[in-house]
């Protein structure tokens, strides 16, 4: 329809032309008409390139449009992963927060009876080392005593007289021959002058306690008073007690006891053996009162 149109336009002009106007004028509306349809033309595909470009820039902005659409939706569900990501999180948060508080709580418990552990080790390390210093002094005070005792006898033979330290006491022991004749309970004179030594030791230590033991052989025995080795073990130790005693020593701080023939040195199978454990042991024991009394307090 348009290019019918335009084919009568052309006619009436061409009809106008010929019938109206000279051929010069003819030729330059001719030229002018050929301008036209070329301006024409090109304006034709200028609105092609623009329908075109129109067509490529509403495609851009639909997938544009597109994207802002996927975007705003990946916004949205980020918004809400993330949410619910820190509402975790916080979650969490609070969870380890409260066992942070709850372990802070535990280890200033803990910290409290480490301390207080501590303050009673310390305590009872003090008392340990008090007691130690006492069981030093103790033990000084033995070495001490033992060598003024063996110092004070020294002039008596081994084999008469031993002097020694065991489980925190002085034993001294005297055998038989030293301080009685055989099978008799009255001191000899070599007895006698050993103990008065012994005493004059004795009396300058009075915190010590004196316990004195007799000792037999197996042989039965039965000499007038005395009936058997019991008898013979306590008289003799009796008799010991009492030199001391006359030579000054308290008597409170004098046990006299007898151990008949049951506790030897020795097995009783030779006549040495025997001899060796007819003796008479005086036992010294130093004042335990402040060592009891530390550790009653323990």
């Amino acid at each position: 329809m348009k290019n019918h149109t335009l084919l009568i336009i052309n006619v009436l002009i061409f009809i106008f032309i010929t019938s109206c106007v000279s051929k010069k004028k003819y030729l330059q509306m001719e030229q002018s008409y050929v301008y036209t349809e070329n301006t024409l033309q090109n304006t034709r595909e200028i609105i092609k390139v623009l329908e075109g470009d129109t067509s490529y820039l509403g495609s851009q902005v639909r997938q544009r449009d597109e994207k802002i659409s996927d975007l705003k939706e990946y916004s949205q569900y980020s918004q809400s992963t993330l949410s619910k990501k820190l509402k975790e999180l916080e979650m969490s948060i609070a969870r380890k927060e409260f066992a942070l508080a709850g372990r802070d709580r535990y280890l200033s418990d803990q910290a409290e009876k480490l301390a207080q552990k501590e303050k009673l080790l310390n305590k009872k390390t003090a008392q340990l080392n008090r007691l130690q210093n006492l069981i030093n002094q103790q033990n000084s005070v033995l070495d001490t005593l033992r060598n003024i005792v063996t110092n004070s006898l020294g002039n008596f033979d081994d084999e008469y007289l031993n002097v020694l330290t065991k489980g925190g006491k002085v034993y001294i022991s005297f055998s038989e021959s030293l301080l009685f004749p055989k099978g008799k309970i009255g001191i000899s004179k070599n007895g006698e002058d050993a103990l008065k030594r012994l005493s004059e030791v004795l009396n300058n230590q009075p915190d010590i306690i004196i316990t004195i033991e007799g000792h037999s052989d197996d042989k039965p025995i039965k000499s007038g008073i005395i009936r058997n080795n019991w008898d013979l073990s306590v008289l003799r130790a009796a008799s010991v007690a009492e030199v001391l005693v006359k030579n000054g020593v308290y008597p409170w701080r004098v046990i006299p006891s007898g151990r008949s023939q049951y506790s030897p040195l020795v097995e009783n199978i030779t006549p040495e053996d025997r001899r060796l454990n007819r003796r008479t042991e005086i036992i010294l024991s130093p004042n335990m009162r402040p060592l009891l009394k530390l550790l009653e307090t323990q």
